[in-house]
């Protein structure tokens, strides 16, 4: 077997560049380990396969010298044959590639500076840490994107970046929309950009933190919304001024019934009582003709207060006493104006139908409250109704009335008639005297 002293001097060349290459990948490898703070293990390792590195490059590098005596490298690898020598390279190229592997394992599973600067960079916000006094210690990529935008440089320091854009010393079309409770600017792109800072303690050390955030999204829909408030505003403004023009209709479209209604039972009293004056004494029913005139009389006698709804109540039941119908009431009438109006309509419709269908002298109303609505019932005695109550014109108008206050109206024709009508209300409790 050859010795590797007796090898020729073009393959003495390239054992010497491969033993040189394995090398310096040697030193790449050292100077690595000890960076990343490896365990001391790996560190003797690598430094070990270093040394042996070296040997082997001394000893390949000076075994051709020609000189009277060859050093101690050159006699132990000139000593040895030339094929363990290329094994032994080729050992060091395999124990050099396990050793990169294991140190590249361990830089995925460790943050580095690198690592974090590459995080901060990739951020679609701009951060930046700097010393109390402003100066830098980190930027990322996007606050020094965003910093040229505003002033045309990147950021140089910290707390003089937020000074200038107080103080509007801004470029490029950037505008200063507010200053608190945060810096906000206006690029001239048409971001918004919110700027926001605060202390923070690293190994007992005060950092200044400052990151901008990019909030164009949210400040237009903030914009939108303000818009659409102001649109509702102005909407339920008007909703409330047609809500009290409808009411004032309706209120005055009652008084125009009941005026109407005034006149045809005046109309009709007179012509009973022409007809009556035209009768002999033997035909004359003079019991119809005195209860249509008190009837009549009730109702020119009372005196409608809009500001007094019991007073209203009070007065209308005293008018139906004088019709000859006893009104039997249980409970208060709610605190709601409009609602008052609405119950005071229904007790004359039910009136109306006691006297003219059931024929019946009593009235019973009764009035509830609880936490989800007020409800008032309506039923009377005499003749109950035959077939299922049809709504003429006065529940017709009165189901009118009633929607348009939100409320509910139901119809019962059997086995006696009641009227049931249901209001939103507060209260929770049964108002029973």
């Amino acid at each position: 077997m050859i010795a590797y002293s007796e090898v020729s001097i073009v393959l003495h060349s390239v054992y010497a560049c491969f033993a040189l290459l394995i090398m310096t990948i040697a030193i790449y490898l050292v100077v690595n380990v000890i960076i990343l703070n490896m365990s001391i293990g790996n560190r003797i390792f690598s430094i070990f396969l270093t040394l042996v590195c070296v040997f082997v490059l001394l000893g390949i590098s000076d075994s051709k010298y020609m000189g009277n005596e060859p050093s101690i490298f050159a006699r132990i690898i000139g000593s040895m044959p030339a094929l363990f020598i290329a094994i032994i390279l080729v050992f060091l190229v395999i124990t050099e590639i396990i050793l990169y592997i294991h140190l590249k394992n361990r830089q995925k599973n460790m943050l580095t500076a690198n690592a974090v600067k590459e995080t901060l960079d990739a951020l679609p916000d701009g951060v930046c840490f700097s010393e109390k006094n402003g100066m830098l210690l980190l930027v990322n990529r996007k606050m020094d994107i965003l910093c040229e935008k505003m002033f045309g440089m990147g950021i140089m320091n910290s707390k003089q970046l937020l000074d200038d854009i107080k103080t509007k010393q801004l470029k490029n079309n950037t505008e200063l929309i507010c200053t608190e409770p945060n810096v906000t600017v206006k690029t001239s792109d048409g971001e918004i950009w919110n700027f926001r800072q605060r202390e923070i303690i690293v190994d007992g050390s005060e950092i200044i933190e400052l990151i901008a955030y990019n909030i164009t999204k949210q400040y237009n829909l903030n914009l939108e919304l303000k818009e659409n408030n102001s649109r509702m505003d102005i909407i339920c403004k008007r909703l409330g001024e047609f809500s009290e023009n409808v009411t004032q209709l309706t209120h005055e479209k009652e008084i125009l019934n009941a005026i109407i209604s005034v006149h045809n039972n005046l109309g009709k009293a007179l012509l009973m009582f022409r007809s009556y004056l035209a009768k002999p004494n033997n035909q004359k029913d003079r019991n119809k003709l005195l209860f249509l005139w008190r009837s009549n009389m009730a109702v020119l006698n009372t005196e409608i207060s809009p500001e007094d709804p019991e007073k209203n109540w009070k007065l209308l039941l005293q008018s139906t006493a004088n019709m000859g119908v006893d009104i039997i009431q249980r409970g208060k009438l709610t605190d709601k104006k409009e609602i008052n109006d609405v119950l005071m309509t229904a007790l004359q419709v039910c009136l109306t139908n006691t006297i003219s269908h059931a024929k019946g002298d009593k009235l019973y109303v009764r009035f509830y409250k609880s936490s989800m609505s007020f409800r008032a019932e309506f039923t009377n005695n005499g003749i109950p109704p035959i077939y299922k109550v049809k709504e003429g014109g006065g529940l017709q108008n009165l189901r009118n009335i009633v929607e348009n206050e939100g409320g509910i109206m139901t119809i019962e024709s059997f086995p006696k008639f009641k009227l049931m009508l249901k209001f939103p209300d507060k209260e929770e409790k049964l108002c029973l005297k």
